[in-house]
């Protein structure tokens, strides 16, 4: 494997978090030696760098409150699904081989009003709460679209098989469903993520700075990228990294 030079990044980041920073193509990989996010909007906000996995790694499945349909293919062509209707307990089921603890998703029909939202994670016979909401919208609905993650912690108890007919038992699942009926919301994105470092409340002209040795840099693997998590978006907000391609 050839190594390219140590690459500098040092850019503005104007979004919660959807873009990645970084990105691994197909057949390639990254290491990750430092990231460090800059909170500059003004006001105190959690952060997080986030680690989105693979299109290939995750199947995304829609729910009406008792059962699943897999819907991976169609998301993957850019096409709208749901992400809940007006159903009480509709939602969707993220499936993937590893532990996530945020997804991101493109809404390209409003949600109607505003919700109530539950998140659960397979127990390996179910699910049950997540421990901690760190970030969740009160209303899935932007201008005229939205770009918004959903945040959160899983327990320790985390682990393959949700017992849901039609979900592979071999895989980690999320529930994210709305609580109550009478709105309805659509998507035509979604990354699955994991949560390499987070902050809480970092104030504001202060930073969320993750460090890896040059001997173990944090790596990405093909299709995977980072995405930085900035509670308060701002134009002020700043991205700075040092990472190396490998191909």
């Amino acid at each position: 494997m050839r190594a390219k030079p140590i690459q500098h990044l040092n850019t503005g980041y104007t979004g919660t978090g959807y873009n990645p920073v970084i990105g691994s193509q197909q057949g390639s990989q990254i290491q990750l030696y430092s990231m460090r996010l800059i909170n500059e909007s003004g006001s105190a906000g959690d952060l997080a760098v986030l680690q989105t996995l693979a299109d290939d790694a995750v199947n995304v499945y829609t729910f009406n409150g008792t059962a699943v349909t897999d819907v991976t293919s169609t998301i993957l062509a850019g096409s709208n699904i749901s992400l809940f209707t007006a159903t009480a307990g509709s939602g969707i089921v993220i499936e993937a081989a590893k532990k996530i603890q945020a997804f991101i998703v493109n809404v390209s029909v409003n949600q109607s009003g505003a919700n109530t939202f539950a998140i659960q994670y397979s127990n390996g016979s179910g699910f049950t709460n997540v421990l901690q909401t760190m970030n969740v919208p009160t209303t899935f609905n932007g201008a005229p679209t939205g770009r918004f993650v959903v945040f959160f912690s899983p327990g320790n108890d985390f682990a393959p098989g949700c017992v849901l007919a039609g979900t592979d038992s071999s895989q980690y699942q999320i529930k994210f469903n709305a609580v109550s009926a009478g709105t309805t919301c659509s998507i035509n994105a979604l990354k699955a993520a994991i949560s390499v470092q987070y902050s809480p409340s970092v104030a504001n002209n202060s930073a969320l700075e993750v460090v890896f040795s040059e001997q173990y840099p944090y790596m990405l693997e093909g299709g995977e990228s980072i995405v930085p998590f900035f509670e308060v978006s701002s134009n002020n907000n700043k991205v700075i990294a040092f990472y190396q391609y490998q191909n």
